[in-house]
């Protein structure tokens, strides 16, 4: 989400969304109702306060953010109290003019919004006119808000297609960010391309609207093995030291998900080397869902467990034999 702070609080409030994307992976919609609890978003932003050093983040995302534009404002301007600026991700549905987006990014700005992301390709097209895309970007560009544009690229579209429908704007020399179609949720079906073998793309704890800490927002996060706890049973502290200290996660992140391979049987893991890929992201989800996703996780669980105990024991052993040389 185009985080440069140390310290990140990623909430995803809610899944309701003002289109229903074919490609949409946590498959946010109108009729998506879920959500976190408001007085609980604040509550985790306060927490970040405490818990964060000066110049956290507070990066938000759905479903679309803009829907509950009153909570937005109230979540960016609690943010700001608490020491932390904000960037976000939006379709553009909101700026049909640009005197509306204006309007709107305004108080935003004020209270410290400072990057205002855009998600944009030719799956949009159908729900979301070019032009309120344009209409943003030019508000945010009067209102001096960094604007940053992030594309999924599919062999129906690539993001050069994308920026031609909004070059009267002059997104020429803004960042863009091209990523690759995960096959997730509602694009479950789509073709495969190459076996991956980078770490983690996006390895930031994340908060869906059910409440749940997640790995990431690129789908892997939906999966139960890669989810750390629940924000009302547990707190962000707590969390934090889960998502920091969790074996899979770190696994994953330090060396990405073909290292999971080798805790496979040979037969599973040349199943999974028959097949193709998009990234790493789709590799993940393949790894941890259903019932061999958590037995996976539990075999790197335990692991871990008999190295750390192997460790301990050589190291006892070391020291006892230090002594005895000592004494």
């Amino acid at each position: 989400m185009y985080i440069e702070a140390e310290n990140v609080l990623s909430l995803l409030p809610w899944n309701t969304c003002s289109a229903r994307c074919a490609h949409c992976g946590p498959e946010s919609g109108p009729k998506d109702k879920s959500h976190i609890k408001h007085e609980h978003n604040l509550f985790l932003i306060e927490e970040a306060g405490k818990l964060y050093s000066k110049d956290w983040c507070l990066t938000l995302s759905g479903g679309e953010i803009f829907l509950f534009y009153d909570k937005l404002l109230k979540y960016v301007k609690h943010a700001k109290k608490h020491g932390g600026y904000t960037t976000l991700i939006t379709n553009c549905y909101w700026a049909r003019i640009e005197e509306k987006a204006l309007e709107l990014l305004k108080p935003l700005v004020e209270n410290n919004l400072k990057v205002l992301g855009i998600s944009l390709s030719h799956f949009h097209a159908e729900y979301i006119k070019p032009e309120y895309v344009r209409n943003a970007i030019k508000a945010a560009k009067k209102l001096k808000l960094t604007c940053r544009v992030r594309s999924v690229a599919s062999k129906s579209g690539r993001l050069s297609d994308v920026l031609k429908s909004i070059e009267d704007a002059n997104p020429w020399f803004m960042t863009v960010m091209e990523m690759p179609l995960v096959p997730h949720g509602r694009a479950a079906n789509l073709p495969k391309d190459e076996f991956p073998s980078g770490v983690c793309p996006a390895a930031s704890m994340t908060f869906n609207p059910k409440g749940k800490a997640m790995m990431c927002c690129n789908g892997g996060g939906d999966l139960e093995p890669l989810q750390v706890g629940d924000i009302y049973e547990n707190s962000l502290a707590e969390l934090e030291y889960q998502f920091a200290s969790d074996p899979t996660l770190n696994l994953l992140r330090n060396k990405g998900p073909k290292e999971c391979l080798k805790y496979l049987s040979k037969k599973d893991a040349e199943k999974v080397m028959q097949e193709k890929y998009i990234n790493e992201c789709h590799l993940c989800i393949e790894l941890f869902k259903g019932k061999k996703g958590k037995e996976l996780k539990n075999i790197i669980e335990s692991d871990f467990i008999n190295s750390m105990s192997d460790f301990s024991k050589k190291f006892t052993d070391k020291i006892t034999t230090h002594n005895r040389v000592d004494g």
